[in-house]
């Protein structure tokens, strides 16, 4: 437990370092209006905080720096978050409600998160096998060739060609859209796929050959849909060269071979799904091969009321959580807000 004058000594030097990126010394400390103690008390109280792991003495600076331990102790007891100025959430709510499609809204989610950080965002998509069937359309482009509409989650609508060893007939193909549309509507993705394959086999003998292998060339469709799809998308990385403490290039290395792998990144993302609102971790309390001069703020967002992916930024541990928190949370909820509007249906029956 700290008393209240090394909790307010460690706050003001915290929240110098934040501002300005530079060690903070005990002769600024003692200036500051807050501050009725001497400097050498000042040098007391901050050696006691060094020895718990609090703060830290660069080799070229006699200032201290708070360590990872520090700022999450800052985040934890001391940080008050500034509301998003209405301009910054009007611009968002125009930008994503004119995205389009649920990818293009999510897209442009983590372009503009990275600009208005400054710092690179991470995206969390949806597992694609958890995706809902929406609707299949059949579309006949000649005697053997078919389109195959499929629209996921009201909102992603997405083609496909199949080629048929022998023509069917118009009356064959309304046949399979009723079927389709019957057996799949509202099954997610893993679902859906499962249920044809277990339909075909129920339905052996009452399909024929060019049917049987329409829902085959389907099912291989969901298939192709569930494997194509990104999990992770990263935007700005470049924009950590603006940012001396990580501008160095075997750290920046490091990094980008860190989004490049994604499994770690991956992973702290899923805790944010376990968690209720904005989550903050600070060095390696990620789980993330970060170090302590790295920080990533995250929050879940969901679909039809189900949490399906999460985004963030990473950028310095210095970052202005107090700017960057509601940023992070405002954008997730706009974002949740846009794609609870169903989209319109992309093909008339």
């Amino acid at each position: 437990m700290l008393g209240e004058r090394d909790q307010l000594l460690l706050r003001k030097l915290i929240e110098l370092y934040l501002k300005e990126g530079r060690p903070v010394g005990s002769r600024t400390l003692s200036k500051l209006p807050e501050i009725s103690v001497s400097a050498a008390t000042i040098r007391n109280v901050m050696a006691d905080l060094e020895e718990r792991g609090l703060i830290a003495s660069p080799h070229t600076s006699a200032g201290r720096v708070p360590t990872a331990r520090g700022l999450r102790f800052y985040v934890d007891r001391f940080l008050t978050v500034t509301p998003l100025e209405q301009e910054q959430v009007q611009r968002l709510s125009e930008a994503l409600a004119e995205a389009g499609e649920a990818d293009a809204a999510i897209d442009r989610a983590s372009r503009l998160l990275s600009e208005l950080s400054g710092m690179v965002s991470i995206v969390r998509l949806p597992d694609r096998a958890e995706e809902r069937v929406s609707r299949v359309a059949l579309v006949p482009l000649s005697e053997r060739r078919v389109l195959v509409v499929l629209v996921f989650n009201n909102q992603e609508a997405e083609n496909r060609f199949i080629e048929l060893a022998r023509p069917l007939s118009a009356e064959q193909l309304e046949k399979l859209s009723r079927f389709f549309n019957e057996e799949l509507e509202g099954l997610t993705l893993r679902e859906a796929r499962a249920r044809l394959v277990s339909r075909m086999q129920q339905l052996h003998a009452d399909l024929n050959e060019g049917m049987r292998r329409f829902i085959e060339a389907a099912e291989g469709a969901l298939a192709q849909h569930e494997q194509e799809g990104e999990t992770l998308r990263v935007t700005g990385k470049t924009r950590l060269l603006q940012y001396e403490e990580l501008a160095d290039v075997a750290r920046l290395r490091e990094l980008f071979a860190t989004f490049e792998q994604q499994r770690d990144l991956l992973h702290v993302l899923d805790r944010s799904l376990e968690a209720d609102g904005v989550q903050v971790f600070i060095g390696r309390e990620s789980g993330v091969e970060l170090d302590d001069d790295c920080a990533l703020v995250a929050r879940s967002w969901s679909m039809d009321d189900t949490l399906v992916g999460a985004l963030g930024v990473i950028g310095p541990a210095r970052m202005p959580y107090d700017r960057v928190i509601p940023l992070v949370d405002m954008t997730g909820r706009i974002l949740e807000s846009v794609l609870k509007k169903p989209a319109p249906a992309p093909l008339n029956e």
